[in-house]
C-alpha cells in the first residue's frame, strides 16, 4: 500500500511521486452505490488505461458529493447505511481492483463544499448536528474504510472538496486554525458563507 516515510510517499519501499488527475465524476453524484457503477465501469477503466499510458499514477474520484444518491438517509437526516441498494462498497471495490491493474492510486473524495444545490441540506445536517455526523461515521464511513482498507490501490481518503467554498471569512480567533481574516476578499464562501472552521473540522 501507499505509505509515508519522512516527508515522502513510498510504495513497496520505493519513493513515489504522485501525478494524475481529478476525474471527479462521470455522472455527477450518481457513479457509486445503488448499482450505478455498472453503467460507468467501462468509462472508468478506460480512464485508468489512459492514465497508465501517459505515465500517471493517481486519480481523485468523488463519492457522495452532497448526498444525492449516497449515503442512505432516513427522513430525519440520519445516515442508516452506505446507500439504498447496498452496492456502494462493492462498486468501489470493483473500481479499485481495476485501478490496481493499471498501477493507479485512487483517492476517493467523499463530499463537496464547492456548491450549494438541491441536496445540500443532507450535508448541512452532518456538519451542524454531531448526532447526524456520528450516524454517518458509524453506518457509512466506518464500513467503507474497514471493507476497503487493504486494497493496494486505495491511496487515501479526501474528506471534502474545496470546503472553503462554504467557509465564513473574516472570523477572528486567537487560534490561527480558526481565524479566517486572512481570507478577506479571497473569494472564500462563494457557495455560501455557512460554516466556521470549527464546524468543518469537527
Amino acid at each position: 500500500r501507499l505509505g509515508i516515510h519522512g516527508t515522502h510517499f513510498t510504495y513497496n519501499g520505493h519513493r513515489v511521486f504522485l501525478a494524475g488527475i481529478n476525474k471527479a465524476w462521470e455522472h455527477y453524484a450518481y457513479d457509486f452505490g445503488n448499482g450505478q457503477y455498472n453503467g460507468v465501469k467501462a468509462r472508468y477503466e478506460h480512464v485508468f488505461q489512459q492514465l497508465q499510458a501517459a505515465g500517471a499514477n493517481s486519480i481523485r474520484v468523488w463519492i457522495h458529493i452532497e448526498g444525492e444518491s449516497s449515503p442512505k438517509f432516513d427522513g430525519n437526516g440520519h445516515v442508516t447505511g452506505t446507500d439504498n441498494g447496498g452496492t456502494l462498497i462493492n462498486d468501489m471495490r470493483v473500481m479499485l481492483r481495476a485501478a490496481q491493474q493499471h498501477n493507479i492510486f485512487v483517492f476517493p473524495t467523499l463530499w463537496n463544499g464547492a456548491v450549494n444545490q438541491n441536496y445540500h441540506y443532507r450535508l448541512n445536517g452532518l456538519i451542524k448536528d454531531t448526532g447526524k455526523l456520528n450516524s454517518y461515521i458509524d453506518h457509512a464511513l466506518k464500513p467503507m474504510v474497514l471493507a476497503l482498507k487493504d486494497m493496494p490501490s486505495l491511496g487515501g481518503w479526501d474528506l471534502m472538496n474545496e470546503p472553503e467554498g462554504e467557509l465564513i471569512p473574516d472570523l477572528t480567533s486567537t487560534d490561527p486554525c480558526f481565524d479566517t481574516r486572512h481570507l478577506h476578499n479571497s473569494g472564500a464562501g462563494w457557495a455560501g458563507k455557512l460554516y466556521t472552521p470549527q464546524e468543518l473540522l469537527r
